[in-house]
């Protein structure tokens, strides 16, 4: 759960002030996993805008769209709190996950979201090792959507055609098989040149977060994939490979004929990238990480929803200058 990290840090950073005239944005504090079991849950949404207007934080001052809360997981839980993300005069949320069946039914939500990276633990895995796997990917192939379904089905089938390629499923109904398989997945990701990020039922997927984090090149395989701090801090196609689901024949050719010089290269980027995830939940924020691109593309979102004054947000002196890639 990433609200309290997110609520910690805030309280450790720079950009926090007590004073409401010099604020740009609000943040509301929401932990969703501790509230989903209020009785009744309804009310406590229902007051939020008349609170907040109460104890004056100027819900209304901008239709909301200067406030900011946490709400990790939305349509997973909180039914409360996805009713209140879901009106057109929400605050700007942070989330780790969506339903791609929730957001066609309101783009809205999606509009006034920020994604960002799961929690994910640093690796110590060497970038210079030598890895002999040069494409792995862990999935499960039932209880999907048949679009997701039918497509993993067939990866299965092209892998066949990968040498030394490594395939393990994933039973979704077994706890067990889950665990084990997490438990192997540093060790496998860590070994392969090349992860496969097959699509799911959301726009992004924590097995990206896990290829990055073992520096291993992810190939995503979906014909859209939201992405965090995508087209502000971070440019993937320097570190990420998409290929459209029509074109998934094309991965053997693609892999077995990557110029090793390119993946060398990759691999240093996703070194970068790999940095700007980490949520250093037991220190104060560093400029360059999670936080740290959390608050500017929050304060990038804010500025895209209302006309307002330039001002410096991050307020960090030490602020990288080539941490833009």
């Amino acid at each position: 759960m990433l609200e309290p990290t997110v609520h910690e840090q805030l309280l450790a950073s720079p950009i926090l002030t007590n004073n409401t005239n010099d604020a740009d944005l609000f943040y509301i504090p929401h932990y969703s996993r501790m509230c989903s079991g209020f009785t009744p849950p309804e009310e406590r949404w229902e007051e939020l805008p008349d609170y907040l207007e109460k104890y004056g934080h100027y819900f209304t001052r901008y239709s909301t769209v200067d406030h900011f809360m946490m709400h990790s997981v939305p349509n997973y839980g909180d039914k409360p709190a996805d009713i209140a993300i879901d009106d057109s005069r929400q605050p700007i949320i942070g989330v780790l996950d969506f339903k791609w069946s929730e957001m066609i039914k309101s783009p809205w939500t999606h509009a006034k979201s920020q994604i960002l990276p799961f929690i994910t633990l640093k690796s110590k895995i060497n970038p210079k090792a030598k890895r002999k796997i040069p494409v792995f990917v862990a999935m499960s192939t039932n209880h999907l959507a048949k679009n997701s379904a039918n497509l993993r089905k067939n990866l299965t089938e092209i892998f066949k055609k990968i040498k030394n390629s490594e395939f393990i499923k994933i039973s979704r109904t077994s706890p067990k098989s889950v665990r084990d398989i997490l438990a192997v997945l540093p060790t496998k990701m860590g070994s392969s040149d090349f992860c496969i990020i097959p699509p799911g039922d959301a726009p992004t997927s924590k097995r990206l977060y896990d290829a990055i984090s073992h520096l291993c090149i992810p190939i995503i395989v979906a014909d859209y994939m939201t992405l965090p701090f995508d087209g502000t801090s971070i440019n993937y196609t320097e570190c990420v490979i998409q290929i459209p689901s029509k074109d998934i024949e094309k991965i053997p050719d693609l892999v077995n004929n990557f110029d090793k010089n390119k993946i060398k290269e990759m691999r240093k980027k996703l070194e970068i990238v790999r940095e700007m995830f980490i949520w250093d939940y037991k220190n104060p924020p560093n400029a360059g990480q999670a936080f740290w691109n959390f608050a500017w593309n929050l304060y990038y979102k804010s500025e895209m929803m209302k006309p307002y004054r330039n001002s410096e947000m991050t307020g960090y002196d030490n602020d990288p200058p080539t941490i833009f890639i």
